[in-house]
């Protein structure tokens, strides 16, 4: 994960948000240049939901899995905006 946060951070991310079940995380997350932090589990919503709330309600022009976890593949890409012919956007595995 810090790996991506440091990418997107380089190529001019302005808003970079951060999951993880473990709290702990946040503080490394935010020194490598992560903006905002979704703490996994502690809303009834999912964690895409929260993503798009976070984002204007579109979802994420990217997004990466990193943990290699079925299921938060599916909310990596529901998290992502729908691609449309003006506008690209790109999830990575």
């Amino acid at each position: 994960m810090l790996q991506a946060i440091s990418g997107a951070k380089m190529l001019g991310a302005t808003k970079i948000i951060g999951i993880d079940k473990n709290e702990m995380k946040r503080e490394k997350g935010e020194a490598f240049g992560m903006t905002d932090f979704i703490k996994a589990g502690d809303s009834a919503k999912s964690v895409s939901e929260l993503v798009k709330e976070m984002s204007g309600g579109m979802g994420v022009d990217y997004s990466f899995e990193c943990s290699g976890v079925a299921p938060l593949l599916t909310e990596s890409v529901e998290a992502t905006k729908v691609v449309s012919f003006t506008s690209w956007s790109s999830f990575v595995i």
